[in-house]
Order: C-alpha cells, then structure tokens, then sequence
C-alpha cells in the first residue's frame, strides 16, 4: 500500500468564496459546489445512483405548465 497523495486545500478568503472564484482554483474535484460562500465537495456515486439519475428525466413525463395554473 503507497501513502495517500496529501491534498492541499485552498484557504478561503475572509468574505467567503464567490461565483467566478469557481473557475479560478486551480484541482478543484468536478463535484464542487458552492453553498453560502463555502466549498462542498460531494462523494462521488455508485453506478446505480447515476444510472437512475440519468432515466428519470426520460420516464416521466409532466407537463410542466399545468404548475404555473396552479
């Protein structure tokens, strides 16, 4: 077994992280998200999880403007 590789995380700034900051971090994993300044960085899924995810826009079918007669 080889050492894990040491990450180095970016320090955020005092105000939070912004929008466009997103494109300028350098090795930032591609399931980052930005929340209230912060960055999450989500797990990535099982094939299952993704396979579903993918579907489900296919398999069901609603008529999205019946929401906006509500």
């Amino acid at each position: 077994m080889g050492a894990e590789p040491v990450v180095e995380w970016p320090i955020p700034p005092a105000e939070g992280y912004f929008a466009e900051d997103l494109d300028r971090i350098p090795g930032l994993p591609s399931r980052t998200e930005l929340i209230d300044g912060t960055l999450v960085h989500e797990s990535p899924q099982k094939l299952f999880h993704e396979r579903v995810k993918l579907s489900l826009p296919f398999a069901i079918d609603i008529d999205l403007t019946a929401i906006d007669r509500m």
